[in-house]
């Protein structure tokens, strides 16, 4: 243990910014997309040094064991057919759960998982950035059915595999960039960070992604309301200040919202402004009040419902709170409600105003992105991972007032 100790710390941060690009090439990237194995191999290196760093199991966070032991118990009760492989599924997730997620702590692995999630905003930062001058350059790496698709509403990706990656992505680097800006000092670099900002919301919205529209504005007021809570009056100042200068420059970028309002307007045509989402949110409820106590199965979903390749197993619950409901009912519910709002309250309480604004917006966007994508019990899907990072490094840093220190934007 103490060899490979000596081993990883001279070596921490060049292989945290190397986990993080295997992370990212093998689960977010356009055109170049590396096999699974380097997705969960990173993943293992990552376990390796966290518990090669002298780490604790918390009792805090009992939560979280007890929201898998949840999952078991519903595919016990419920033994779903074999196609949709949930045992395996979940003994994956559980595996990413323990790595990226609060069970396992310590200063150094609170350290060690914010720059994973720092050096995966970087890269999806610079991705963001770059598919929205491949959007003028008529570049979409958006692949179906073996070819590239033609950029339209809902189906540009930019640099990414999906409009679905883009849009979370571009939201969560926006937040990430618009407090750097305000945390700056120097002001050639605020006026960058404020420039690479604003492409990173125009990239957002180009992916035409609803969920992540929002979910990126309600997460930068957060941003501002807890660096100004206690100047209220500055907070409102600021608001204003920048709803009128997006009022007053919207002729300039206006257009960059035309896939979302023409997404938007596909939806309502088709008699609802939710109706891409409608028909399997009706499936989530009906599958809720069939068994709501311990729902009908981590990553199951009735096929008489929804849809399910069987091939492999693969579903699309289309949106993770009501996944949550529906597979493992009333209990799996309070179970993951208590840990995403003990999380923020956690986040709210971190003396940086900086790192909690940071933390606490970002778990704010994926609270709102959650509600229309359907990923969190996903093992495969990195927004699932940065979802579990964040939460722990909240925890850490909750638990440990030391590693706030070694924090940095």
């Amino acid at each position: 243990m103490k060899s490979l100790l000596c081993l990883f710390d001279p070596r921490e941060d060049l292989v945290c910014k190397a986990i993080a690009i295997l992370i990212v090439l093998s689960s977010i990237t356009g055109g170049i997309l590396l096999p699974q194995p380097f997705y969960f191999g990173s993943l293992a290196v990552l376990g390796l040094l966290i518990v090669f760093n002298r780490p604790r199991l918390t009792i805090t966070n009992g939560y979280v064991l007890t929201l898998l032991a949840i999952c078991a118990f519903s595919l016990l009760m419920n033994n779903p057919p074999f196609y949709f492989r949930a045992w395996q599924r979940l003994g994956v997730y559980s595996m990413v759960v323990l790595t990226a997620g609060p069970i396992i702590v310590g200063s150094k692995a609170t350290i060690l998982r914010m720059k994973i999630l720092q050096y995966f905003i970087y890269l999806g930062a610079l991705l963001s950035i770059g598919s929205f001058f491949a959007y003028f350059l008529g570049i979409n790496l958006f692949v179906r059915d073996g070819e590239f698709l033609e950029i339209s509403a809902g189906r540009f990706s930019g640099l990414m595999n999906h409009s679905m990656v883009l849009g979370p992505i571009a939201g969560l680097s926006c937040i990430y960039l618009f407090i750097r800006t305000i945390n700056t000092r120097r002001p050639a670099y605020k006026y960058v960070d404020a420039v690479l900002t604003i492409l990173c919301l125009l990239a957002c919205f180009l992916s035409a992604s609803r969920a992540a529209v929002g979910a990126t504005i309600v997460g930068i007021m957060v941003v501002l309301f807890r660096l100004y809570y206690k100047r209220i009056s500055k907070f409102y100042l600021l608001l204003f200040v920048i709803i009128s200068v997006a009022a007053a420059t919207f002729p300039i970028w206006g257009g960059m919202t035309d896939f979302l309002v023409e997404k938007q307007l596909g939806n309502e045509a088709m008699g609802s402004v939710i109706y891409s989402r409608e028909q399997k949110i009706d499936a989530r409820i009906q599958e809720f009040l069939s068994s709501p106590i311990y729902g009908i199965g981590y990553n199951v979903v009735d096929p008489k419902l929804d849809g399910v390749i069987i091939e492999n197993g693969q579903i699309e619950p289309g949106s993770s709170w009501f996944a949550v409901a529906s597979m493992t009912g009333i209990l799996g519910l309070i179970c993951f409600s208590i840990i995403c709002f003990r999380a923020l309250k956690r986040a709210w309480g971190i003396e940086s105003p900086f790192i909690s604004g940071l933390l606490g917006g970002c778990l704010v966007f994926f609270f709102i992105h959650l509600l229309g994508e359907g990923y969190i019990f996903a093992p495969k899907n990195c927004l699932s991972l940065l979802f579990w990072l964040i939460i722990a490094v909240i925890d850490g840093c909750w638990i440990d007032k030391g590693a706030i220190a070694k924090l940095a934007l």
